[in-house]
């Protein structure tokens, strides 16, 4: 059954609501697309931000085990 010589009827009121059911689709389609790239663009600078955390983190922990060591070092350099 193919689709040559099937029609629907519709009112010109019924027409012009759908077209304007589709512009208003197609309006908060762009809108949350929008929306998408702006959190994308978000997510890209807390990532960049969490890495340089991270990363501070890890200097903080490798420092934190020189200065122990340093003092222990004192410590042994004081008992004798």
């Amino acid at each position: 059954m193919g689709m040559e010589g099937e029609y629907v009827n519709v009112s010109k009121e019924e027409w012009e609501g759908f077209i304007r059911d589709n512009e208003q689709l197609m309006q908060r389609y762009k809108e949350l697309l929008g929306k998408v790239k702006e959190l994308e663009s978000q997510n890209k600078v807390l990532t960049e931000k969490l890495s340089s955390i991270e990363k501070a983190r890890e200097e903080l922990g490798r420092g934190d085990e020189t200065m122990k060591q340093l003092r222990a070092q004192i410590s042994q350099l004081l008992q004798q």
